[in-house]
């Protein structure tokens, strides 16, 4: 299929799609048709795709101000960084922003722009050098021999003149490319701080099932302890004995194999933090600790121009505007460059006489350039470079639909299971009343054993059901609030140079330390 190449009208159509621009211009779009597959229609995509003023997927529709459910839900995006002010939660997202390794060598991408930017900056200057020689030198003109020395001092200067302002686009490049990387050190942070943030939940959870699961045990053994007196009472037979110290057995694995679950979830919080997993240690810390109830709930009316705050959007779309100054570059190569060449200084045969300006000698020399016979290489280089802002273009177009996407689904998703632990509440509550009278009716001898054991297994899956709901919940109003931009408004402005330097450092010597 052959691919037409990106015009500026084609990247401003793409443009449009995203959210960084004014969502306006889409509001009398028609309805995108799943049945385009060719890249080459694309460019029409304005006219296929609705980009709403606001998210649809919540649970009660209410009319809010735009204006004010954005400042409202902003300041509840700022939760991620701040750990839900959660005491414990902000000092292990702290420590992982110090001392997680992946985090460093992120931070090491951005000093790496920093440093390609610095040297497209300076390639704009004339190159200076100073230079100075020494010789000798042995000539015969027949019989006659002549020995000469010969010194020199003197500066030498080439300079490339940008009259095609090739080197102003490599230069403000770079200068994007810098942008995107540190866009790409916000969402880095975010993104440990949202795992730090699953990660402690997790931990919270497995704690919670871990004593779930103990009182269950505990309860059974308590049944088994039923089926025994019930049994030299005549109540029951051996086989509901049998049946209730089966019933035990398979509890107490299951106490066993939870315990190793919690372990397990705090070594995962441990590694992300930086430190070493060591479970035993750390268990300690969470003792007592619950799952905070997610009290707040979203409105309707949350304007989708919040994903302008997405650092991945920014730092796309910065390298998208990167990627066509790249194309520039590429086609300003084809045309000739003129380059000056001067030099300044002293010439003697003598040494001492390099400080006398009588020796003194200069020249200059203006050269014009451009590419014949290898000219093929360089159009070859812009037709990668047209390749580049097409993939650049379509990933963009990806991700910004991706992002309306894991917004509208995590509003839904937050109705949807708000909605299911209201119903497991309800659910837990009638398991708790059936296993209080299946023991009170077992103990007279009017049900069986089987009964008994069978609403003792309701009431423990309704309770697990009811913690991992609402750590589903938790986590998925994380990835909601990640989805969002996790609230840095600022995005890469918030960068400082010691942010990017404490990374690494803090990385290193956590890494001396371990």
């Amino acid at each position: 299929m052959h691919i037409k190449p990106i015009t500026h009208d084609k990247l401003n159509t793409i443009k449009r799609v995203g959210i960084i621009l004014s969502i306006s211009i889409l509001s009398a779009c028609t309805h995108y048709s799943p049945t385009t597959n060719s890249v080459d229609s694309f460019q029409s995509v304005n006219k296929e795709i609705i980009i709403p003023g606001s998210f649809e997927s919540v649970t009660d529709k209410v009319t809010t101000n735009n204006k004010a459910t954005e400042s409202l839900f902003s300041l509840d995006t700022n939760s991620l960084l701040n750990g839900f002010s959660n005491p414990k939660l902000q000092d292990l997202i702290q420590q992982g922003l110090d001392n997680n390794p992946n985090l460093a060598a992120t931070a090491t991408f951005v000093l790496d722009s920093q440093a390609r930017a610095r040297t497209a900056a300076g390639q704009r200057l004339p190159n200076l050098n100073l230079g100075a020689s020494a010789g000798r030198s042995k000539n015969n003109l027949g019989l006659t021999t002549f020995t000469a020395n010969n010194y020199s001092l003197g500066l030498n200067s080439q300079w490339e003149l940008d009259i095609w302002l090739k080197l102003r686009d490599q230069s403000k490049a770079s200068l994007l490319e810098l942008t995107a990387s540190e866009n790409d050190f916000v969402l880095a942070q975010l993104s440990l701080a949202a795992n730090i943030s699953r990660a402690y939940f997790n931990v919270l959870s497995e704690q919670e099932l871990l004593a779930q699961t103990r009182q269950s045990t505990e309860n059974i053994k308590q049944l088994e302890s039923i089926a025994v007196r019930s049994f030299k009472r005549g109540l029951v037979t051996a086989l509901d004995v049998q049946l209730a110290r089966r019933d035990l057995a398979n509890a107490k694995r299951s106490m066993t194999a939870q315990e190793n679950t919690v372990r397990n979830s705090v070594r995962d919080l441990n590694t992300l933090v930086g430190s070493y997993p060591d479970s035993e240690k750390t268990m300690h810390s969470f003792s007592g600790l619950m799952l905070p109830s997610l009290n707040t709930s979203l409105q309707a009316g949350i304007p989708s121009s919040v994903l302008s705050q997405r650092p991945d959007l920014i730092a796309a779309e910065t390298r998208l505007k990167a990627a066509d100054l790249q194309l520039s570059v590429a086609r300003k190569n084809l045309l000739p460059s003129i380059s000056l060449t001067g030099s300044g200084g002293t010439s003697s045969t003598d040494l001492s006489d390099l400080l006398d300006k009588d020796f003194s000698v200069w020249s200059i020399l203006s050269s014009l350039s451009m590419p014949l016979l290898n000219r093929q290489a360089f159009k070859s280089n812009v037709d990668l470079a047209e390749n580049s802002l097409d993939r650049l273009t379509y990933n963009y177009a990806s991700q910004v639909l991706n992002a309306f996407n894991e917004v509208e689904s995590g509003l839904d998703n937050e109705g949807s299971l708000r909605q299911q632990l209201t119903e497991l509440t309800e659910a837990r509550d009638y398991a708790q009343a059936s296993s209080a009278r299946a023991k009170q009716s077992y103990e007279k001898g009017l049900v069986e054993a089987n009964t008994l054991l069978s609403t003792e297994l309701q009431l423990r899956s309704a309770e697990q059901n009811l913690i991992s709901t609402k750590n589903l919940l938790l986590q998925n109003r994380i990835n909601l609030v990640l989805a969002l931009g996790g609230g840095l408004k600022a995005n890469a402005k918030n960068i400082t140079q010691s942010n990017i330097d404490n990374a690494v450092t803090n990385s290193s010597a956590a890494g001396e330390t371990l």
